[in-house]
């Protein structure tokens, strides 16, 4: 039969295994705790550091975007671009369809101090009789240097059954022109 150990008056710490009183929750030798405390300090260590590298992650994240949108230009120069020539154009679109459509080509002008990434136009279409006939938009991509200018195609829809005589007027309307 076995000897039940008789209830002593110190026990082993779990960290240094000096002796110490047993009913001590905190070793006075290393300060570490004992039995369920030690478990609870090192889970509370354990979260803290968990919070503390997802707090990290998340200013960096907030930082990098910061700092995306202070270099990112979302001013509309619009008003530095002009149309130095243009002229309707009548034919198939660039992705082969058989059906004739309006388009607008010419130059622009980037008079901006910025290099453009893209200028947006509103080209409206008019007949002799000042009757509006197509509405139709598109982007010109940049970039485009400061003082630079560039050609331009905006191709606009099917004329259907009208003839190409009846469209006799055209305005370009710079509606939208971001920088890098």
């Amino acid at each position: 039969m076995s000897n039940p150990q008789p209830d002593r008056a110190t026990k082993t710490c779990q960290a240094c295994y000096a002796e110490i009183d047993r009913r001590a929750t905190k070793c006075g030798h290393c300060q570490s705790y004992q039995g369920f405390l030690r478990v609870a300090a090192f889970a509370g260590i354990i979260g803290g550091a968990v919070v503390l590298i997802l707090l990290s992650a998340g200013l960096a994240g907030l930082e990098c975007d910061l700092l995306g949108k202070l270099r990112r230009d979302d001013n509309n120069y619009a008003d530095g671009v002009t149309i130095q020539s243009s002229q309707l154009s009548f034919g198939p679109p660039r992705y082969g369809s058989e059906a004739k459509i309006v388009s607008v080509v010419g130059r622009l002008q980037n008079n901006t101090p910025k290099v453009l990434r893209s200028v947006t136009l509103k080209v409206e279409v008019d007949s002799a009789e000042s009757q509006l006939l197509d509405v139709f938009t598109g982007t010109v991509g940049g970039p485009i240097q400061p003082n630079e200018a560039c050609a331009f195609r905006v191709d606009g829809n099917p004329i259907g059954d009208r003839s190409e005589a009846e469209f006799t007027a055209h305005r370009i309307l710079v509606k939208e022109a971001l920088a890098h």
